[in-house]
């Protein structure tokens, strides 16, 4: 029995699986029309008894759901490989769009550890499809791509145009800050392992907001950039 023939059907929690394991085997057999549907379904289904039930492991089951449609959207749009013509093309490319390939990954398996039960259901038959694209096509193809071109292209001079330098952070981002004050004295918060794709998002996180808050109290606002 298919999703939508019980959409509206709360009664028994099989039900809920059921419709979670129909939209698993039409996410995964790929497809626009497809994609759709799921998306129609979680919608449907976040807020209703079982997937607001006490722990929401269903609710964090379609949010895995979700981010495995942004995937696999992603995934058919390049199926025809990543082709791109200068490494500033794909730096762009990556901060335009090819970020939600990593940020996708991570929301399914953020989404996957919160499930308190019914994980089997992932374990199954998401995350495998997941971690196979992921490990096996995506990252190879990414880092062949961004190294061809940097042998092309920027071996002896990692330099993009219009993208800063960091060896040009300081001139750039934090004398401005002290000049402006006249103070000889700015702290800087560095994430080494902060990946691209968190800081793109990182106004969304709720924590996040509350660490820019409390930045924005004490500092200015300063745009920040991808730097090589």
């Amino acid at each position: 029995m298919g999703a939508a023939h019980l959409i509206d059907a709360d009664t028994f929690e099989q039900f809920e699986k059921q419709v979670i394991l129909s939209s698993l085997h039409d996410l995964l057999g790929g497809g626009q029309t497809n994609y759709t549907g799921v998306e129609h379904t979680i919608a449907a289904r976040i807020d209703r008894y079982w997937a607001q039930s006490a722990d929401r492991s269903y609710a964090q089951i379609y949010a895995a759901l979700s981010a495995g449609v942004v995937l696999f959207r992603l995934r058919d749009k390049y199926a025809n490989g990543m082709i791109f013509h200068s490494a500033a093309e794909m730096f762009r490319a990556y901060c335009d769009e090819l970020f939600r390939f990593d940020q996708a990954y991570r929301r399914i398996y953020a989404a996957a550890m919160r499930v308190k039960h019914g994980i089997d259901i992932l374990k199954n038959h998401l995350l495998p499809a997941v971690e196979n694209y992921y490990r096996n096509t995506y990252l190879p193809e990414l880092a062949v791509v961004w190294g061809k071109l940097i042998e092309e292209e920027l071996v002896g001079d990692w330099a993009i145009e219009g993208v800063p330098r960091q060896t040009a952070f300081y001139k750039e981002f934090v004398m401005p800050i002290l000049s402006a004050r006249g103070t000889s004295r700015a702290f800087i918060i560095v994430s080494d392992a902060l990946r691209y794709e968190v800081a793109s998002s990182e106004p969304a996180h709720p924590l996040c907001r509350e660490q820019l808050q409390l930045l924005r109290a004490g500092t200015e606002k300063h745009r920040q950039e991808p730097c090589l």
